[in-house]
């Protein structure tokens, strides 16, 4: 790696085939695992469109939800997925990524434009969202997020006996097992630590209603319709509980070791349970939830956040700081952009660098100076950050400084530009949670240490630049997973 000049001249990217060739050498080396049921190898067609018009109304039942959206052209699969807006916390408060918590299912897409979920809590606040896919368990282009708080109180079946016939037959694996897990709904599925479970990124834990199946083949659907699956990092457990299933009705669990969070899965046998207790049946609650991400954040969080910016970065001097700390729409602050309800999706106050090499900046040079604070971390719906500084360019930022691990926490970004600045320190893992994100600008700082290979998770990944920094350590193999990548830079 080379190390930081105090100048650079400005240039184009060049492309480097050598190390393109290399990196797609690696992906070939990355197998599929046998075993996986019903499962298409992930698609490299290009993304679809994302869903639009997306709402969630109450279905016929108790605990169902109805979720419509617009057609897509080219989209083979549509993802549903949803979050109970209570579990995000908790997982935060677990050091656990908040998609933890985030549940999905693919429908094959036969000219619909609705599907329903059971078995949802009344009374309690979700958030919902569509994607579209090429094939089954593929990357998705994701929809906005839509809300509802189921109405009604849940029903409570008596127990029957163990699911017999559909798709999910073959005898529980030696070290799969499903429990009850002492509330009433909760089953905690656990597994055992092999050579291979012990080296996955995450594991994915599905699960399916036995009495669901037989209904999506009489609907002339594949029995996978009916099949449900969240991805949760492996921080060394080998059990994971599932919340608000329902008792009496039959399940069918699977664990599933993956490389990445949505990558295709090597999958274990069946364990089998039939849940006990009843429901509790809580009146539901009115409103639907805060914000329009499922972190539930506000206008007044945005605001915070970006006031201890203008603190930290030494906002009195900046170049250009209209409206900031005033009580003017955020929208009206200057190098602020916000969506239809007020929440701060881009910020612009500085150079800003694009796939080809080429940078512009909107304003004049903003002479940002000091530490980015850890609250950029919560503008939830933020789909771009722009603070790069440009070589030789008088009163260009200079951030200082580490680059905070909650930048990770940033699940829309799409564009991440922080080049010519004087960040040091390492490049933080916590990046590679970024599923969105389309450019990493990062080159021209004093970074050091070894390149992440969490990076290598960026799946919509087309930009990766982190030359002219102090980083050291081998190349990680990891990269070789980004199939999208078309820039890359690292000397």
């Amino acid at each position: 790696m080379s190390r930081l000049m105090t100048t650079k001249p400005e240039r184009r990217p060049r492309f480097r085939p050598g190390l393109a060739l290399l990196l797609a050498a690696l992906a070939l080396l990355l197998t599929v695992w046998p075993g996986t049921p019903g499962v298409h190898a992930q698609s490299d067609a290009p993304l679809p469109s994302a869903p639009a018009g997306v709402t969630a109304a109450d279905g016929p039942q108790t605990g169902a939800v109805n979720i419509t959206w617009n057609p897509v052209a080219g989209a083979s699969f549509y993802r549903i997925g949803w979050v109970k807006m209570a579990d995000i916390p908790v997982a935060r408060a677990a050091g656990r990524h908040w998609l933890d918590a985030f549940a999905f299912t693919d429908v094959a897409n036969l000219v619909q434009t609705a599907h329903t979920l059971t078995d949802l809590r009344p009374g309690a606040d979700y958030a919902f969202i569509v994607g579209s896919v090429t094939a089954r368990f593929a990357t998705a282009a994701w929809s906005e997020w839509a809300y509802l708080t189921p109405a009604g109180a849940p029903s409570c079946p008596a127990a029957s006996g163990s699911p017999a016939g559909g798709a999910a037959t073959a005898p529980p694996a030696t070290g799969i097992a499903a429990t009850d897990a002492g509330a009433s709904g909760a089953v905690a599925v656990s597994w055992a630590l092999d050579a291979v479970t012990a080296g996955a990124a995450f594991y994915r834990i599905g699960w399916v209603k036995m009495a669901d199946i037989p209904v999506a083949r009489a609907a002339g659907r594949h029995w996978l319709d009916a099949f449900a699956f969240t991805d949760v990092a492996n921080l060394g457990q080998t059990a994971h509980t599932l919340t608000d299933l329902r008792p009496g009705a039959d399940y069918a669990f699977i664990v599933g070791s993956v490389t990445a969070r949505f990558a295709t899965a090597a999958w274990s046998e069946w364990a089998y349970l039939t849940p006990a207790g009843a429901p509790s049946c809580p009146a539901a609650a009115p409103g639907n939830p805060a914000g329009s991400e499922p972190t539930a954040g506000s206008i007044a969080t945005d605001r915070a956040a970006l006031v201890a910016l203008y603190h930290a970065t030494d906002g009195d001097n900046w170049g250009a700081n209209t409206n900031w700390l005033s009580d003017a729409p955020l929208g009206q602050w200057h190098g602020v952009t916000t969506d239809k309800d007020g929440r701060v999706i881009e910020l612009e106050l500085g150079w800003r660098y694009f796939l080809d090499g080429t940078g512009r900046r909107s304003g004049p040079e903003m002479k940002m100076a000091g530490e980015l604070p850890a609250e950029l971390g919560n503008l939830d719906r933020l789909r771009e950050l722009h603070l790069g500084g440009h070589y030789g360019h008088y009163g260009a930022n200079r951030l200082t400084g580490t680059i905070p691990a909650e930048l990770g926490n940033l699940a829309n970004l799409k564009g991440l530009s922080l080049s010519g600045n004087v960040l040091t320190g390492g490049i933080p893992a916590e990046l590679g949670n970024l599923g969105n994100l389309e450019g990493l600008y990062l080159n021209g700082n004093q970074l050091t240490g070894a390149i992440p290979a969490e990076l290598g998770n960026l799946g919509n990944l087309e930009g990766l630049y982190l030359d002219w920094n102090m980083l050291t350590g081998a190349i990680p193999a990891e990269l070789g997973n980004l199939g999208n990548l078309e820039g890359l830079y690292l000397d």
